[in-house]
């Protein structure tokens, strides 16, 4: 939501799953709140987070449960200065992570992190309500020292580019790439800090099919309007993706792929809201054509 005409966006997650493939969760309820307040001094921002998550651990773990907070504090500077807005928006700021668990067969606590954390967005993207066309990558490094306000020491590095095309006359026809890379060192070892499959990254796989300390991911989407409306397009998929390094024996390695087929629905009438759903296929192992559903 766009808060007071000032630009600024306060967005809440609630979800609750089941992860019938992770090792270390059967299943887990998350909150989130984030307010994000781009152009609070001049072109200097303010980009907050809170989030807590509460797991129940597999049967065969034993009877306990988990608790994790995050939270993030993050410095942000515009350095755009053209209008359409075009370039790079930069921050630095704090991360922390806590973990405790609680039970009678409760492992030890991962204990407590805060992180040093470097971000940027380069962003050449419009807006057309139903579709957007243009670029943008995004830059995220993490780091922790074992000692300074944190119970263990960790390195992590994420990537992401996506690519979107406008095709053929068709207004809010678009074809768009995605790619992904991710790298996690140190850590409490014992949770992966990447996994692949799900309603988001590769469909045609149950949630966390795949996990690891390093993560490849990449996609292709075709969005085609349908019957008319511009707010309800087709949706053509195709994945692919790889984990490495896992820390907790789960399935690793790859790379998998899968293709979907299914629809996107945008309603910005009052609130932005997307809907997702279709039906994907597994190219290598899985469980067969599997039903994917996202919001946001």
């Amino acid at each position: 939501a766009n808060l007071f005409g000032l630009n600024h966006s306060l967005d809440l997650l609630a979800d609750t799953g089941r992860y019938d493939a992770d090792r270390l969760r059967q299943r887990e309820d998350r909150v989130r709140i984030t307010w994000d307040a781009p152009w609070l001094l001049g072109k200097y921002g303010l980009n907050t987070s809170l989030e807590h998550s509460d797991r129940l651990a597999p049967p065969e773990d034993g009877d306990y449960r988990e608790e994790i907070h995050r939270a993030q504090v993050l410095l942000t500077r515009d350095f755009r200065d053209n209008r359409p807005r075009a370039g790079w928006v930069g921050g630095l700021g704090v991360f922390h992570r806590s973990q405790r668990a609680s039970g009678v067969d409760a492992p030890p606590d991962d204990g407590t992190a805060n992180a040093l954390v470097a971000w940027g967005r380069y962003d050449d993207v419009r807006f057309h309500t139903y579709s957007e066309t243009g670029r943008s990558l995004d830059l995220r490094m993490e780091l922790a020292h074992e000692g300074w306000l944190a119970d263990y020491g960790y390195r992590r590095i994420d990537v992401t580019r996506i690519e979107r095309l406008a095709i053929g006359r068709r207004e809010h026809q678009n074809l768009n790439f995605i790619g992904s890379l991710a790298w996690m060192g140190g850590g409490p070892r014992r949770r992966d800090a990447f996994d692949l499959g799900g309603a988001s990254r590769l469909r045609g796989y149950e949630s966390d099919y795949i996990q690891g300390q390093r993560m490849a991911y990449a996609a292709v989407e075709y969005l085609r309007p349908v019957f008319g409306h511009d707010w309800w397009r087709l949706l053509a998929v195709a994945e692919v993706g790889a984990t490495g390094g896992s820390v907790e024996g789960a399935r690793s390695g790859g790379p998998y792929a899968s293709i979907g087929l299914g629809t996107r629905i945008r309603l910005p009438w009052f609130v932005n809201v997307e809907l997702e759903i279709g039906v994907a296929q597994p190219l290598r192992d899985g469980d067969g054509p599997r039903l994917f559903i996202r919001g946001n």
